[in-house]
């Protein structure tokens, strides 16, 4: 269609060399414009493109988010999340979601049923996470660590959610609003620490912060 063209690509979160390229086509019917967003799998190293095809009606508005981690492809809408296995073009799943999938811990988490729900990337099988009830706006601050808005948009909490389940709570402040950062952020290979970054334009300097986990 030469009313088609391209308009994002996502690269893979982790190593491969395939990519996912969005298309945008405008198909015109008498009076009335109509729009298809159009998902493709191109692999960088063979420069072809793979069987699986994707097609949501309207705009690329409505395609919340796209993510690849190989050999999966993962597709939120204003509703769904839908988990294909792009090189067999199978559905592996289909789930009511309120947030975009995030990587943690070298899987695939979101929330839906107001429950976070992890996405095993090597079983291909899905389970809960943890028993916290969760908000559609979450960070991940490592393997262990899941820092959340609470519903009055003022306070937020950090979640441990690993072997043991612990919830601290938190209204931003000045001296706390570093846990919602992700910039230049590294956690120790323990998980026990946090070291972030930060540069203070109006001082022009460089503010670092150690957070201790426990």
């Amino acid at each position: 269609n030469p009313n088609s063209y391209f308009t994002k690509l996502y690269h893979a979160h982790n190593p491969s060399s395939d990519v996912v390229l969005v298309a945008l086509e405008n198909i015109q019917e008498g009076r009335n414009l109509r729009a298809r967003t159009h998902l493709y799998v191109y692999n960088l190293s063979e420069l072809r493109f793979r069987d699986f095809t994707h097609c949501l009606a309207g705009r690329g508005s409505i395609l919340h988010k796209c993510m690849i981690y190989e050999p999966y492809i993962f597709i939120k809408d204003y509703f769904f999340l839908s988990i294909y296995n792009y090189k067999t073009t199978r559905l592996i799943d289909i789930k009511p979601a309120v947030s975009s999938p995030i990587v943690f811990n070298s899987n695939v988490v979101y929330v839906t049923g107001g429950k976070f729900m992890q996405f095993n990337v090597s079983t291909g099988k899905t389970n809960q996470l943890s028993t916290f009830n969760a908000h559609p706006s979450f960070t991940v601050a490592c393997d262990r660590f899941i820092t959340q808005y609470r519903s009055s948009g003022q306070d937020f909490e950090v979640l441990e959610v690993s072997s043991r389940e612990m919830r601290y709570e938190f209204s931003i402040q000045p001296n706390n609003s570093y846990w919602l950062s992700t910039r230049m952020a590294k956690t120790n290979a323990m998980c026990t620490k946090k070291i972030i970054i930060e540069f203070d334009l109006e001082a022009n300097k460089r503010k670092v912060y150690i957070i201790n986990f426990w």
